[in-house]
This record gives structure tokens, sequence and C-alpha cells, in this order.
């Protein structure tokens, strides 16, 4: 028998020119971390669908080219006593265009290469997943059965 987790929450690194979005958090949660993109998966949404709709909401960018990172966080996260297990998804955006943050949610935003964008980051599966996507999006080019059509 099979057994099967379904994730409550995604995590999606955005990158333009080789260089990694992230944005730093001003609500209570995680006040004054700085992150990737985040957020929780709605009743009957797909992970990959609230990928792309936390992007959006997140950031105002729309990728263009979208993909299943083939990699997922586990953590252990105190608030609630649980292990948490979050898919990650990499988004490309040809242009950084002009990022709209949610303003209860984020106050800041920075587009750094690997190195700093590592430094910045707080949580350990946050870096092993960053590294991940560097060496596997960044430095090579993406394998095409992790890309996502929307």
């Amino acid at each position: 028998m099979q057994t099967f987790i379904t994730p409550q929450a995604i995590s999606a690194y955005i990158i333009c020119e080789k260089q990694f979005l992230l944005i730093r958090r001003c609500g209570p949660l995680l006040h004054g971390t700085w992150q990737m993109v985040t957020g929780g998966i709605h009743e009957g949404e797909k992970a990959w669908e609230c990928a792309l709709r936390e992007i959006q909401e997140e950031t105002g960018l729309i990728p263009d080219r979208f993909y299943l990172a083939d990699a997922v966080d586990t953590f252990y996260m105190k608030s609630i006593d649980k292990i948490v297990s979050v898919p990650n998804f990499v988004a490309f955006v040809d242009s950084p265009g002009k990022v709209r943050l949610a303003p209860k949610e984020h106050d800041a935003f920075e587009w750094l290469p690997y190195e700093q964008a590592l430094e910045r980051l707080v949580f350990a599966e946050q870096k092993r997943v960053l590294t991940h996507v560097y060496h596997n999006f960044v430095l090579k080019e993406p394998l095409r059965i992790f890309a996502i059509e929307s």
C-alpha cells in the first residue's frame, strides 16, 4: 500500500538573469526574514497552481517558464507541532519588471546572485533547495521533464 502526503504549502524560487528574487516578511510570522515566494494551498488547488497564484499575488510577476524544482522542504513547525513537507517550484522571468509586493506580507525585495541569496536565507532547508535550484536550473539548462505548462 502506498502512502502519499498532501502538501499544505508551497515555495517558489523566481530567477531572472541568474539572480534570485528574495522578499522580506513584515507580518508577525517570521518577521524580518528573507525568503522566496511561499504560500498556503487552497481547497481543491494543486500545488503548482498555488505556486503560480502566490507568485502573482506576492510579486505581481508572471513566469515566462515554470518548473517543478524536484525538491521538497521538510521541517518541523513548532507553532503547530508538526513536520511539514513543502514542494518547491522554479519560475523564470525574462525581465525583472516591476515587482509589486503584497504590503501586509512583505516590505522589501532584492534580486541577488546565488552566493548573496544563500547568505540571506535563515533556514537550512531553504539553503539546501536554493543550492539544488542553482545547480540544476541556473548552471544547467532545466530538464524538460520538470517543465509545467499552465
